[in-house]
């Protein structure tokens, strides 16, 4: 008897094991391993397994940004408009990571841009509400619509201000990345200005279609998307793109951006595309300080610190340095 409880107790044990782990090509997916999802692939089956929210491996390598696996999915069959327990797609899962081009992909082999999931949220309702100016700038560039409701009739724009007004409230969250989502969904702004060309038959891939949407907002003068734009240019790091990102944070502080005026205090700090000039890099990190940009209090309070551009200062330099990590600027939370 207690042999025959003990069996049952160790079968259901295992099923209940089996019940809450993932499928193989789903995990695999999940990874990025490549090498493993292209041998599970040799089962098509594995395409059509579903963990327990209903997601299929496509589901998960969206969300996760494989954009590799992401190609041998699709290459592989797998199905484009497969809807887990909320009614989401793929795509929809694509807009939950801010890194890679995992929308790009999708959208580039077929996935409709437009699709709607239980609540009535398209992709782009998921992007603005997650404030993903990434994914959302690659949707815009496929002609997703500014116009579509969802069932509590609020357009992509209306969930962005909604989350604006959100994260103003306490919610927590960067407001600078929920007002460039707003910026960029504004009627006749960067995302209009994408889908129109879209219509005209031009094709942008993800970076492309961020950075025109980041240079149409600085176009129409939202100096924040000016600071955006340079910040991409530096990353480059060639002498032109340096230039021409000094360029963009000089023209964003100009035009009130703080943490235009707090990058460019950083460049004539360090020499870069500019002369070296340790004490007007203090004057904007002031600046920007006073406009209470973390960053630009930050770097004030590592000149105060090291007494580069200005007198050594310990205490004020703990002072500015403390208010910069509650700022949500790691870095500056482990300066001496």
């Amino acid at each position: 008897m207690r042999r025959a409880a003990a069996l049952l107790l160790a079968l259901l044990a295992a099923t209940a094991a089996a019940q809450t782990s993932d499928p193989a090509l789903i995990v695999a997916a999940e990874k990025g391993d490549v090498v493993r999802v292209r041998a599970l692939l040799a089962d098509r089956s594995g395409l059509r397994v579903r963990n327990r929210q209903g997601e299929t491996a496509l589901h998960v390598a969206a969300a996760h940004g494989q954009a590799d696996v992401l190609v041998l999915l699709v290459q592989g069959g797998a199905d484009l408009v497969a809807r887990d327990v909320t009614g989401a797609t793929p795509l929809h899962a694509a807009t939950t990571i801010t890194r890679g081009n995992a929308a790009e992909v999708l959208l580039a082999r077929g996935a409709p841009v437009d699709s709607w999931d239980e609540d009535g949220d398209t992709p782009l309702h998921r992007a603005a509400e997650r404030s993903n100016a990434s994914a959302a700038a690659a949707l815009c560039a496929y002609g997703a619509s500014l116009q579509a409701r969802n069932v509590a009739g609020r357009t992509p724009l209306d969930e962005a201000r909604a989350e604006l007004d959100r994260a103003r409230s306490g919610g927590g969250g960067d407001l600078r990345y929920r007002e460039q989502m707003i910026e960029l969904l504004t009627p006749g702004g960067a995302c209009a200005t994408l889908s129109a060309r879209h219509a005209a038959g031009e094709r942008l891939g993800a970076r492309e279609a961020e950075e025109a949407a980041l240079s149409t907002g600085c176009d129409q003068g939202f100096a924040r998307d000016c600071t955006n734009l340079g910040v991409d240019y530096e990353h480059r790091g060639a002498k032109d793109d340096l230039t021409r990102a000094v360029a963009l944070f000089e023209h964003g502080c100009r035009t009130g951006s703080a943490r235009g005026c707090a990058y460019l205090g950083n460049a004539y700090e360090h020499g870069r595309a500019v002369l070296a000039d340790p004490a007007r890099a203090v004057q904007l990190y002031q600046q920007a300080c006073a406009a209470k940009d973390p960053w630009g209090c930050g770097y004030l309070g590592r000149a105060y610190a090291s007494g580069r551009g200005v007198t050594r200062d310990p205490a004020r330099a703990a002072l500015l340095l403390e208010q910069a990590c509650q700022g949500g600027v790691e870095w500056s939370c482990q300066v001496p």
